[in-house]
């Protein structure tokens, strides 16, 4: 079988694609990789589809073990992942953000986070899992899509789709030029387009529906202070500690929509970001929205982070997004031109 071995099962790892978007009409969370920039360029790396099943990996703990030659790629925040040959000699630095052929039985452990909060594993061919409503996301909640509707843990074998063409090609000029003692060949090339390294992270926001039921004291320290990222966080939203925001009056809200980057307000004064698993409706008031082209940021967020809000226009905000894609689609166009050179060689 073609498959990754789960030897054990790191704080929350979960197979995730791009989500159920069209499910929100029947109220199933949009889910999917919460850093979306860094899953589509694991599975670009690999020749993947961008729609591909990867692996999300939190924090730290996961150790793997592909039960056949592979070409993976590691992409998100860093977690120091490192991989110990199938005869265990040494241990030596997974390279990121770059395909990288393993043979069959190397361990890949990840040690932890040293910059942002999620790593992103994409395999050629991606993970075949069920599709379920159109998606292969692990809906925690739901008990359904990815593995058996959870997280991974220690005996899991998750199966492995068929490679592209030219990744098959790649590996067999790799495996004839590699001694049999070699485990592990990477191109010297690598995309690593975000840094997670900022101990402030700054994310952009649009004023949200109900922004002007805040205090005119709250909506200005909106803006000027910092939200400290709180240990009960997780996929459905990151819980927020900072300077206590207020509302006006009690105002009743009937459910309404929220989405990806929804800022809620709860009774509490502690705002709540919305992330991937977050429900489609709530009540809560929504005060900002996180801009689309921040959400990978967003993503990252870990406990103990410091996030601050930047007030930008719908026009900026749309600018900032067209400026993201295009940049993808530039990454896209330049990997597709070293895989050929890397297969024509």
């Amino acid at each position: 079988m073609n498959g990754l071995r789960i030897r054990k099962g790191g704080v929350f790892s979960t197979i995730q694609d791009l989500g159920r978007p069209q499910a929100q009409v029947d109220g199933v969370a949009v889910g999917g990789a919460v850093d979306r920039i860094s899953h589509e360029l694991a599975n670009r790396l690999v020749c993947n589809s961008p729609d591909a099943a990867t692996l999300e990996i939190t924090l730290w703990g996961d150790e793997l073990e592909p039960l056949a030659d592979v070409v993976i790629a590691v992409t998100g925040g860093d977690l120091t992942p490192s991989i110990v040959g199938p005869t265990e000699r040494g241990e030596m630095s997974l390279p990121q953000g770059r395909p990288v052929f393993l043979r069959a039985g190397t361990k890949i452990l990840f040690r932890g986070a040293l910059q942002g909060c999620r790593g992103y594993l994409a395999i050629a061919g991606g993970f075949d899992v069920p599709s379920m409503m159109e998606s292969r996301s692990t809906h925690l909640r739901g008990a359904f899509g990815g593995y058996q509707g959870r997280s991974l843990r220690a005996g899991d074998v998750v199966p492995i789709g068929q490679a592209d063409k030219q990744v098959g090609q790649w590996m067999k000029n790799v495996r004839t030029g590699l001694s049999m003692d070699q485990f592990c060949f990477a191109p010297r090339w690598f995309f690593r387009p975000n840094d997670y390294a900022a101990i402030v992270v700054q994310l952009r926001a649009l004023r949200g529906t109900e922004y002007e039921h805040l205090e005119l004291t709250s909506q200005q320290r909106l803006w000027s202070s910092q939200f400290k990222v709180l240990p009960n966080s997780d996929r459905m939203g990151c819980r927020l500690e900072g300077a206590s925001l207020a509302l006006q009056s009690k105002i009743e809200l009937v459910s309404d929509g929220l989405v990806v980057g929804t800022l809620q307000l709860p009774p509490s004064g502690n705002p709540i970001l919305i992330l991937a698993d977050g429900a489609p409706t709530g009540g809560y008031p929504r005060i900002a929205q996180i801009i689309s082209a921040d959400h990978c940021k967003a993503g990252q967020l870990r406990p103990g982070m410091s996030i601050a809000l930047t007030e930008v226009s719908i026009e900026e905000a749309q600018s900032l997004y067209r400026e993201q894609r295009t940049m993808m689609s530039a990454l896209e166009s330049q990997i597709a031109i070293q895989w050929r050179g890397m297969v024509d060689e």
